[in-house]
């Protein structure tokens, strides 16, 4: 029976991952709508699950690249804390440990900026893919410094 049980908890985690899966991908335009069309809570949630639909396995392996290089980035430097032996006495306040920090501060904040700016180029791909009209003065990036007056998202 114990092996019986070991099978439902590994069926049952696998069928929640998926799921949970599917819903990060139908909701990833979430944070793009919330910026760019003011809407919030469900609404957002919605709109999202409809723009994304003829683009799921675009977002499904942008949503496994990124999430995975930026867990890889964290299990590694925490093995590297471990493997330095951190927690024993002073060792945390040493060079090392803190350029180790900096490092995966700053790496994982530019990570995380590129996951956004591709969500927002992803928003704008399927939005023109649905028909509906681009408005890139809600979304723009200056190319000159002459244009001052643009919305950066």
């Amino acid at each position: 029976t114990s092996e019986l049980s070991e099978k439902k908890k590994t069926t049952t985690t696998t069928i929640a991952s998926a799921g949970a899966a599917a819903q990060d991908v139908n909701w990833s335009l979430a944070y793009a709508i919330a910026a760019v069309e003011s809407k919030w809570g469900f609404e957002t949630l919605r709109r999202s699950a409809y723009l994304v639909k003829g683009m799921r396995w675009v977002a499904f392996w942008t949503h496994l690249f990124y999430g995975l290089s930026l867990g890889a980035m964290v299990i590694g430097s925490n093995v590297v804390f471990v493997i330095l032996g951190v927690g024993k006495r002073d060792h945390w306040r040493s060079f090392s440990v803190t350029s180790q920090v900096v490092q995966c501060t700053v790496l994982g904040t530019l990570g995380m900026n590129q996951f956004l700016v591709l969500n927002v180029v992803l928003y704008m791909y399927c939005k023109g893919l649905e028909g509906e009209k681009l408005s890139f003065e809600d979304v723009s990036v200056p190319l000159d410094d002459e244009e001052k007056n643009h919305n950066i998202v």
